[in-house]
């Protein structure tokens, strides 16, 4: 019997020795499974991570170029601002040869303006545009730079869109000048 029990005693080893290999390999398989599992998890995470970064970058570049414009549109605001300033409003009624009139004698230019064409009277964007075509002969170069500056700070908002230049004819050393003035007003019911 005792052999008998020594067998089933070796038996009963052997099967617990298998249940100890399976389990301990089973240990080993799930340790192996859980590492692959953390590594592709770990895998995934990183290129969520990686992806988000770009996309951070990419937001950050829109962010910045967002700026840049908008620090340039308060700059061009602020530049224009004193532009608006010099609008007339439509119920003012300055023609714009008497404005060149003014800005002439100013400078003493009044009894060298030949002649006075007035410009079709327009609307462009918003605005009424009053303009004349000045013809002014006889004049220094001095004299021609001041009425550019003058016509330039003038408190009403007025353009040069033609300006011409040629030596007189009786004296070299003076000019004749034409150029086109427009006045920029606001339109009706702004």
């Amino acid at each position: 019997m005792e052999i008998l029990k020594g067998i089933d005693l070796g038996a009963r080893l052997n099967i617990d020795a298998f249940r100890e290999a399976v389990s301990r390999h089973a240990a080993y398989v799930w340790i192996g499974l859980f590492i692959l599992a953390l590594s592709v998890f770990m895998l995934i995470t990183n290129a969520i991570a990686v992806k988000s970064e770009s996309r951070l970058a990419q937001r950050e570049g829109e962010l910045e170029g967002f700026y840049a414009l908008a620090s340039e549109y308060k700059r061009d605001m602020a530049s224009i601002g004193h532009l608006r300033e010099k609008l007339l409003r439509q119920g003012d009624n300055n023609s714009v040869g008497a404005v060149i009139e003014e800005i002439g004698a100013g400078i003493g230019l009044s009894k060298k303006i030949t002649s006075f064409k007035p410009l079709a009277d327009g609307l462009v964007n918003g605005y009424m545009e009053r303009g004349v075509q000045v013809e002014i002969e006889g004049v220094t170069l001095n004299q021609a730079v001041n009425l550019l500056y003058k016509i330039k700070g003038y408190k009403n908002l007025l353009l040069i869109r033609d300006f011409s230049m040629k030596n007189h004819f009786r004296n070299p050393d003076k000019l004749d000048i034409m150029l086109q003035v427009i006045l920029i007003t606001t339109a009706a019911g702004t």
